[in-house]
């Protein structure tokens, strides 16, 4: 049979071409080929391969199969091992240097020593790996039967998406239309991404099923018999191209006379022609084409003979044969040797199908045994994984293997798999109990529901008290995070009634349990215990700094400012802080504390632990890292940093799939938003938050919608909201306006509705609890909103005083409301020469956070104060943003690129991007000149209230 030409693709192809031509020229993109088996979608990813190849790019490929889904990371190995590989020692040092080094665990290059590797910590490395590889030239990953890729691939290529667009990478990928998977909720995040282009390959039409024919047979296809032909494959180019090679084993002509004969075929012209294949070809050959479909990716001609029983001559015949059968080709992609592959994956399916199911455990055992003596455990396990249990004496042992090689390559996901099988083996109690919480542990990475199952099951099992607390400690996290608190409450007061009040244990469940207290209202009664646990002896352990950090954060809620104290003395030891990179949540909540009290020493606490975790961290830990340092960003009113935050929190929740978190995600991006003047995607993010909501952090949601319908103008409505955040808050025994000031948004709304003596009365009580708290933001605010609702000479000392709190402090965004407040209320009195001076810092201020509506307002203050516009633009154009001062001051100590993309968890352009801003608006085109333009700046920012107020550009306003 002759190669045909692709048809009816002219289109596509031009369009791929347009995505490889702008991946070249720096700008990523995904296009995913769309379709059902046979559509073409593989010949056209290697037509593009070839064409990108001739763009001088590399060209990395990779495809799903069946039994590739069961490894982790499979396809990432195709796609990366062989090139590296091949590179040369220079170019593979540079590709795997960095943040890249993690990614070397899932590429088989990490020393056997190294620590287990965190799931973050590989995604992390891999997108630093690509990206290396992106920066020595423009790349292409191809992906074939994306819908068949593992887990942690799928997880990676989320991962990747967001930033696709600042790299010189295209992903070019094909998948089944409508394929079961357990993995479709990724597939769906990876095809439905913004950024991903859907192309669906259209069946071929009459014309085009006539013309493929023809050239198929050589020979000229008549007009009816092409009708009927079309009519039975449905345009599909596989079945076309299987109707023809079936045409030829029976001898049919294509002429209009035999076209009744083909309605006989309809569409299974494949498997038709597949066993008529299989039935034509000599014994010894039948074997190979069954130990290859078993094989998948390892079917190397010695395992192909080891598995068929044959020798090395049959099997060079018997693959020679299949390939000229036209059932086999040789490695499409040139990227293996010697590993034969079926045309299609239809083709390696009907094969699989056929084999007997005694015949297919003899081949699995037999493909498993020869894996284990190469002592590649998890290639192993996808064998045992089609394997009844028991079948095997080695199978638990080798199962155990591919889990902790799974969790040494950070895919958690892949070792809940394994542990899953190997729980149906039979095994001793003991043996079955420590696995159950091996499993367990596993799945609180990736699966709640699952990890809730398998401890209660550890659970019901432990006899000692330490072996149930430490199953406790985790299962009662897992309830909670499921909404299921009384069931968490139930399970930690279990275990904590069997240990002694100062057991490092108890400590542990009992942080886990004011937890509880904080997050999910009706059980606010539990942080009474507080008080009680404060008096245990001090201890430097880990279980004592999640308690102490728990405390402090009860401590915080209430408003006490001891609460500070104690988190800045557990998160000074760098245990603790290693600990909460490496995954002890709780201790996080210790920085959180800091952020609401002194956001630079919260944030510079998230910084270490996130810098702990780069290497070893999980998911969750980057997830509550990126959430609760948006907080102390935002507090700064550093918005370009806090959104940035917020929508990586937003990208690793949707890894994660937890819920209990959105209402704070969603609440502090609708904040940061609103705060950048742009409200309609505030709504956006509001209205794209599903109902019902979880009960857990529901004021940070509830405080930002008040806020949304405030500048909306919908005043009754956001007064209820806020009022409802109240209720929230204090039901979990909150009282500090620092963590949620929705006194103050209340007083706002009741302002709008004129009824300012109730508003005062709101005001004046939050003033009160921020007082007692001491912490600049909170206190500033309600200062400021006290004043403006106090009328008269006591209303601008209020407005005084709240400047003197905030201006030695980072709460840049609050002082620049209250230097607005005050230079408004001077302008009012006709006090314009003051007046300009608060409204002149306050722009200078707002302009260098990108704090839109402070701005706009400020704008129309300064030109009644007697400002023209042109003074206000020149103004503006010298200030620096909060990112580019500190990309800028970075650099200046010597940073390169790279460098900082990697420790701000950004790329490599938008660092270039905002160093190009940094030189033109410092007029300087060198880097070398960066630490003295910053330098001078500091000393001609300097007020002499202490603290740098702006790290814009400073110069006085003309008056």
């Amino acid at each position: 049979m002759h190669e045909t030409a692709l048809l009816e693709r002219d289109g596509e192809m031009a369009a791929i071409e347009d995505a490889i031509r702008s991946a070249a020229a720096g700008c990523g993109t995904l296009v995913v080929l769309s379709g059902p088996a046979g559509a073409g979608k593989t010949r056209l990813l290697r037509q593009m391969r070839l064409s990108a190849l001739g763009y001088g790019m590399h060209a990395l490929t990779g495809s799903g199969s069946t039994l590739e889904r069961e490894i982790p990371f499979g396809v990432v190995r195709q796609m990366l091992e062989v090139p590296l590989a091949r590179a040369p020692e220079q170019d593979r040092d540079l590709w795997l240097s960095g943040a890249a080094a993690e990614a070397a665990s899932v590429l088989g290059r990490k020393p056997a020593a190294a620590e287990p590797a965190g799931e973050f910590a590989v995604l992390y490395g891999l997108f630093w790996l690509v990206t290396n590889i992106c920066m020595s030239k423009p790349t292409v990953l191809v992906i074939d039967d994306l819908h068949w890729a593992d887990e942690p691939t799928l997880k990676f290529l989320v991962y990747l998406l967001p930033r696709l667009e600042d790299l010189p990478l295209l992903i070019l990928a094909a998948a089944r239309d409508n394929e079961p998977s357990e993995n479709n909720h990724l597939l769906h995040a990876v095809t439905g991404h913004p950024v991903c282009r859907r192309m669906p390959l259209a069946p071929l039409s009459v014309e085009a099923a006539s013309k493929y024919l023809s050239e198929a047979l050589d020979r000229k296809c008549g007009p009816q018999f092409a009708a009927v032909a079309h009519q039975v494959s449905g345009g599909n180019p596989l079945l076309l191209n299987e109707l023809a090679r079936l045409l030829e084993v029976y001898n049919f002509a294509p002429e209009d006379s035999n076209a009744s004969k083909i309605h006989v075929m309809g569409g299974k012209a494949a498997a038709q022609w597949i066993s008529a294949e299989l039935g034509r070809l000599p014994p010894h050959v039948a074997p190979v084409a069954e130990a290859i479909s078993v094989l998948g990716q390892d079917a190397a001609l010695p395992a192909i003979a080891e598995i068929a029983s044959l020798d090395p001559d049959q099997i060079a015949q018997s693959v020679d044969r299949l390939e000229r059968g036209g059932l086999l080709e040789a490695d499409p992609w040139h990227t293996v040797q010697d590993v034969p592959r079926f045309r299609h994956p239809m083709i390696e399916a009907a094969v699989y199908g056929q084999i007997s199911v005694e015949r297919r455990i003899k081949y699995h055992t037999k493909a498993a045994r020869l894996l284990l003596a190469e002592r590649s455990f998890q290639r192993a396990a996808a064998h045992f994984l089609r394997l009844p249990p028991r079948i095997l004496p080695e199978a638990a042992a080798a199962l155990h293997e591919a889990a902790a090689e799974a969790l040494m390559e950070g895919a958690p996901d892949a070792a809940l798999v394994y542990f899953r099988h190997l729980l149906k083996e039979s095994l001793p109690t003991d043996k079955r109990l420590n696995l159950l919480q091996q499993a367990g542990a596993a799945a609180a990475r990736v699966s709640l529901p699952a990890a809730a199952d398998l401890l209660t099951q550890a659970l019901a099992m432990a006899g000692d008290p330490q072996t149930k607390a430490s199953i406790a400690g985790v299962l009662g996290a897992v309830l909670l995070f499921l909404e299921r608190p009384g069931d968490s409450v139930a399970v930690l007061t279990g275990a904590i009634s069997q240990l002694r009040p100062e057991d490092n244990a108890r400590r542990a469940l009992e942080a886990v349990l004011l937890d509880v207290a904080m997050v999910e209202p009706g059980w606010g009664h539990l942080l009474e215990k507080a008080a009680a646990l404060k008096v245990l002896p001090r201890s430097s352990s880990t279980e004592a700094g999640m308690l102490d950090c728990m405390i402090a954060a009860s401590d915080a809620y209430k408003g006490d400012p001891g609460g500070l104290t104690r988190a800045r003395e557990v998160l000074a030891r760098p245990l603790a802080r290693a600990a909460a990179g490496q995954g002890e949540f709780l201790i996080q909540l210790g920085a959180w504390v800091l952020c609401i009290g002194d956001p630079d020493e919260g944030i510079s606490a998230f910084n270490s632990i996130m810098a702990e975790g780069r290497f070893a961290g999980k998911t969750a830990t980057f997830f509550l890292g990126h959430l609760y340092r948006s907080l102390g960003w935002l507090r700064r009113g550093d918005l370009e940093e806090a959104e940035a935050d917020l929508h990586e929190a937003r990208r690793l929740q949707d890894l994660l799939g937890w819920s209990l978190g959105l209402p704070a995600v969603s609440g502090l991006l609708t904040e940061t938003l609103l705060e950048r003047g742009r409200t309609a995607e505030a709504a956006a993010v509001m209205g794209s938050v599903p109902h019902p909501l979880p009960t857990g952090f529901l004021y940070y949601y509830l405080h930002a919608k008040a806020r949304l319908l405030n500048t909306q103008g919908h005043y009754e409505e956001a007064l209820s909201t806020a009022l409802e955040t109240g209720r929230q808050f204090t039901a979990i025994g909150g009282r500090n306006p620092a963590v949620v000031p929705w006194k103050t948004e209340a007083a706002l709304c009741l302002h709008m509705l004129q009824r300012d003596e109730e508003a005062l009365r709101y005001a004046a009580e939050e003033l009160t609890a921020a007082r007692l708290w001491g912490a600049p933001y909170a206190l500033g605010r309600a200062l400021r909103i006290t004043g403006l609702l106090t009328p008269g000479p006591a209303g601008l000392r209020l407005l005084h005083e709240a400047i003197e709190v905030l201006r030695p402090s980072t709460a840049r965004l609050e002082y620049a409301k209250a230097l607005l407040d005050l230079g408004a209320a001077l302008r009012r009195k006709n006090q314009r020469v003051q007046a300009r001076d608060h409204l002149a810092a306050a722009f200078k201020t707002a302009h260098a956070l990108g704090a839109a509506p402070v701005l706009a307002q400020v704008t129309a203050e300064l030109q009644s104060a007697g400002y023209s516009k042109s003074e206000i633009a020149d103004t503006a154009a010298s200030q620096l943003t909060a990112s580019e001062e500190r990309i800028a001051r970075l650099a200046s100590q010597g940073c390169t690129n790279r460098e900082i993309a990697q420790q701000l968890f950004v790329t490599t352009k938008t660092v270039e991007g905002h160093l190009s801003s940094v030189y033109r608006k410092l007029s300087i085109s060198r880097r070398e000149e960066l630490q003295a333009r910053l330098a001078e700046r500091f000393e001609s920012n300097y007020e002499r209230g202490g603290r740098v107020h702006s790290r814009g550009s400073l110069r006085e306003m003309p008056r």
